[in-house]
């Protein structure tokens, strides 16, 4: 069956999982940097001191193409499946409710397990805590929730700018504490750099308070951004958009925007953080806001490239492999953490803190050739990924095909 514009229904649900896998992999050339590196370079490429050349051209292109861009598509994927979900149960007469919430009470379970055992940049635990609220509003027609969803994300845009306003009332502590945050001392970054290259309890209390910090206060802030974005998801699905279902003119339309509106903007906040030295409070509230809002611009856009690829024939060698890495995005995911930690940390070969974002973009790029390789073929044996697999036998109880 198809939609009158070139996509059958088939094609058009391969498209989410055409999506889902250029989400995961492109989601690592962030986590690269926090698998690779102390913390402070997330937000300060200059946190060791000045980089230049290729090294600040990959971390320049990486901010402006990668960086909050497929978090944002990951997160909105996340709430499509709600949907997804909710309706094949429907369709069958059950409950959704009942499976939805067992379903996401297992991927908590994993969730503390990866951020608290393995890797504190874990994003399933936040997923898990917002998805127990985002169920509810599924029923809403499609423009209830996107506005709603966008409202939701501007919550902590507007207050990372009061608070940024407010900073100067800050007491000096506060405000010392926020620059260490920025601009550690060469002492705090040798101290991390040497726990993460230990044994696995000597970098346990970074990992451990880390995750605890984002999974409490951390996650009154961020977590409006990340259940608003799943709302979001939600519309666009409804919308058709996730689902190549909109003419092409739409989708040319987000790129345009993307490329002459996101990344200019994001350029300028880039700019503006160069232009204050990185201050602080201006990279945490003021300046970082230029690519928190200009990135929904820019995800747009990759959605839109997404959605044109799976309707044209032509790209059909490189979405049938990104298909089946997002088929497997539970397992590819994880496995993207088993492979870094062996690389980085110490209980493996302990590079971490002595690869430049040079070598760190290459070894993202040998990830993706990996796993761009190894999903097809597993998907041409089994009918899920391992983690798939057994997320689906705890969610229902029974063993799956």
């Amino acid at each position: 069956m198809t939609d009158g514009l070139g996509a059958s229904q088939h094609e058009r649900h391969a498209s989410i999982d055409v999506l889902r896998g250029l989400a995961v992999l492109g989601i690592l050339v962030m986590n690269i940097q926090d698998f690779s590196m102390p913390l402070a370079h997330y937000v300060n490429p200059h946190a060791s001191g000045r980089i230049e050349g290729l090294n600040y051209a990959i971390w320049y292109w990486s901010h402006l193409l990668a960086d909050t861009k497929f978090i944002t598509i990951f997160s909105a994927l996340f709430g499509a499946s709600t949907l997804l979900m909710a309706e094949k149960i429907e369709r069958r007469g059950g409950e959704p409710a009942k499976v939805y919430f067992r379903r996401n009470g297992v991927l908590l379970v994993v969730g503390l397990i990866h951020a608290y055992i393995f890797w504190a940049g874990d994003v399933l635990t936040l997923y898990a805590m917002c998805a127990f609220i985002i169920f509810w509003f599924h029923k809403l027609s499609a423009s209830a929730l996107c506005v709603l969803g966008l409202m939701a994300v501007l919550v902590p845009t507007a207050l990372g700018v009061l608070a940024g306003l407010a900073s100067p009332f800050f007491p000096p502590d506060v405000l010392g504490e926020l620059h260490a945050q920025v601009h550690p001392s060469a002492a705090a970054l040798e101290a991390e750099i040497a726990a993460y290259q230990g044994e696995w309890l000597d970098h346990a209390r970074y990992r451990v308070s880390r995750s605890a910090y984002v999974h409490t206060a951390g996650m009154a802030y961020m977590g409006w951004r990340l259940a608003g974005l799943m709302l979001v998801g939600m519309g666009l699905y409804k919308f058709g958009v996730l689902t190549a279902a909109k003419r092409s003119g739409f989708y040319w339309g987000w790129i345009a925007a993307a490329l002459f509106i996101g990344l200019p903007v994001i350029h300028l906040g880039v700019m503006r953080m160069e232009h204050h030295g990185w201050d602080a409070v201006r990279v945490l509230f003021l300046d970082g806001q230029y690519n928190n809002l200009a990135s929904l611009v820019v995800a747009m856009g990759w959605v839109s490239v997404a959605m044109l690829l799976c309707r044209a024939s032509w790209a059909r060698p490189l979405t049938a492999p990104l298909a089946a890495v997002g088929r497997m995005a539970f397992t590819n995911y994880l496995a993207q953490t088993l492979l870094c930690v062996t690389l980085f940390h110490g209980y493996g070969l302990g590079w971490f803190g002595t690869v430049d974002h040079t070598g760190q973009i290459l070894i993202v790029f040998a990830i993706w050739m990996l796993q761009l390789a190894w999903s097809p073929w597993w998907l041409n044996r089994f009918r899920y990924g391992p983690a798939e697999w057994v997320w689906r036998y705890l969610t229902y109880g029974k063993v799956p095909a």
